[in-house]
């Protein structure tokens, strides 16, 4: 609706170079307000109702993975890495928490605008531009089938890495004395800008 808002306004401003000299214009003046102030409000409620979701999902996603932290056996702790955990709570939950729901309001907005193009090409010009839309989508869905797999990859990859980064911070915390008394804070420095270093 916001989107259909917006293009009734610039209709209304087309309509308005082409009227006459001698004709108001406040009555296109009025349209553009009424416009304007029909997409401000659903890019408002869009904005609110995509972080209300973004806010419910996160809760539900951190009491599931808070429940089964505290419900796994020794031996889950034993093979995963302190740093693992907390790159679980921390950044990935800031991601869910901030930038999936703006993300997951973009992406359905794109698809709504080309979705809406599109039929808007075909009954404006000729049935036929059909065609060519579906051959596009079809390459469009094949390049993203490839590209998908390689992003959720790389995103992995750096969980991975960023893992170790946690994990040595922690052990800094609960050894502090005896990284001052051993005289390796040094050492452990570099350590620390290594593992950063893979991780960027």
């Amino acid at each position: 609706l916001a989107n259909s808002a917006s293009v009734g306004q610039q209709l209304l401003v087309a309509k308005w170079i082409e009227a006459d000299a001698g004709t108001s214009g406040a009555v296109y003046l009025r349209g553009l307000v009424q416009a304007a102030g029909v997409v401000s409000l659903f890019q408002y409620l869009r904005s609110y109702l995509t972080m209300r979701a973004g806010t419910r999902a996160s809760a539900r996603l951190h009491d599931g993975m808070l429940g089964s932290v505290f419900g796994a056996p020794v031996s889950f702790f034993d093979a995963t890495p302190s740093g693992q955990i907390l790159s679980r709570f921390s950044k990935e939950m800031d991601v869910v928490d901030r930038s999936l729901p703006d993300q997951l309001g973009w992406v359905v907005t794109c698809f709504l605008q080309i979705f809406v193009t599109g039929l808007a090409l075909t009954a404006a010009i000729t049935p036929l531009m059909a065609v060519p839309l579906s051959v596009l989508g079809y390459f469009y869905v094949r390049i993203m089938s490839h590209f998908r797999p390689a992003a959720r990859t790389f995103k992995r990859n750096e969980s991975k890495t960023r893992s170790p980064i946690y994990t040595h911070f922690g052990e800094a915390l609960r050894g502090g004395e005896t990284i001052r008394a051993a005289n390796a804070a040094q050492r452990w420095s570099d350590r620390h800008g290594h593992l950063s270093g893979a991780n960027l």
